[in-house]
């Protein structure tokens, strides 16, 4: 392939990412690159701006289990599928909640009793009372009315994860505003919504949905 060729075909594919039909100089191209390497750039960072932690720990019998996280998550799930945990009487499954969820359930629980596995879900904001961040250490506490503990020796799967810098008012709003125009009627959290917004600026958001139904 000769030297023209080449930056024909460099021409082209900065052309195939630009959507230019023009003949591009040398300097036209340099430029060009820098721009798309930015756009790119723009484009990861923003479908990979979350922040991971993902550890193990092992259960102590106990309702509470700990593991370091040097950033204060929106996410939370603590997991076991290990055959001792999931063979076990009596054992956590999983704690799960999403910190940052409008949905009138923002968070779930899986536990086996008497040999059972039983389900069930946590209100939105009631996260905060079984969940705790500080000074790097995530804490996450079984509710103490399901009167059970994680798994002595078992493996638990510690997740955390920070997924928006918005504030919550922005995802509520990006939330209903990229609502399909019709669907299932839709269950929010009106302790967490009312935290957000006052009652004004709801009706006027959900306004712009006249075909759903909110509850």
């Amino acid at each position: 392939m000769s030297v023209n060729e080449k930056m024909t075909a460099i021409a082209d594919a900065i052309r195939g990412f630009t959507g230019g039909k023009d003949k591009l100089s040398l300097d036209a191209m340099a430029a060009a690159i820098t721009d798309v390497f930015a756009a790119g750039e723009a484009v990861s960072d923003e479908k990979h701006n979350a922040l991971y932690k993902v550890d193990m720990k092992q259960g102590s019998g106990t309702g509470t289990m700990e593991f370091d996280c040097p950033f204060e998550p929106d996410c939370v799930t603590v997991s076991t599928h290990g055959a001792e945990a999931v063979s076990a009487a009596n054992s956590v499954r999983q704690m799960s909640f999403d910190l940052r969820s409008f949905a009138r359930y923002g968070g779930i629980y899986l536990i086996r009793r008497s040999g059972a596995n039983i389900n069930g879900n946590f209100s939105s904001g009631t996260g905060k009372d079984y969940f705790q961040w500080a000074n790097g250490t995530c804490t996450v506490i079984v509710p103490q009315e399901l009167n059970i503990g994680y798994l002595v020796g078992a493996q638990y799967i510690c997740t955390a994860v920070k997924y928006t810098d918005k504030s919550d008012r922005e995802l509520l709003e990006d939330e209903i505003m990229s609502l399909a125009e019709t669907g299932e009627e839709l269950q929010y959290s009106k302790t967490k919504v009312n935290e957000t917004l006052s009652d004004t600026e709801w009706q006027l958001l959900i306004a712009n949905k006249p075909k759903r139904t909110f509850t």
